[in-house]
């Protein structure tokens, strides 16, 4: 467990606040295989601050969408594509035979 100021400031997604940070761009085709990566720096703002239960619950049609998904076409879209791509790559992993990880990798964040 990370420290409360950790937490809750130093690496937390707030809502609505500009975050400097350090991106790792990969560009994947269809397959999930990746073809190119970079790594710059960048300031993210988070659109919405959501729980990954709220989101993978909505993904997998287990519940209705997070108030703040439901009020936004954009949101909506940009979670289902992060979560094609993330199946793409559990799809790649798996042929290439490493081990399931699981439904949603866990480090998506609902920022642009």
């Amino acid at each position: 467990m990370l420290p409360e100021q950790l937490s809750t400031d130093a690496s937390s997604l707030l809502e609505t606040e500009d975050k400097l940070s350090i991106v790792i761009e990969f560009v994947a085709g269809n397959d999930g295989a990746v073809h190119s990566s970079t790594v710059y720096r960048a300031i993210l703002r988070n659109k919405a601050q959501l729980t990954y239960n709220a989101v993978g619950a909505w993904l997998e049609n287990k519940s209705g969408a997070p108030d703040k998904v439901a009020a936004s076409n954009e949101l909506q879209s940009q979670l289902m594509l992060q979560d094609e791509i993330a199946q793409a790559f559990i799809r790649e992993g798996e042929l290439a035979g490493q081990p399931k990880r699981g439904r949603h990798i866990q480090s998506l964040a609902a920022s642009s």
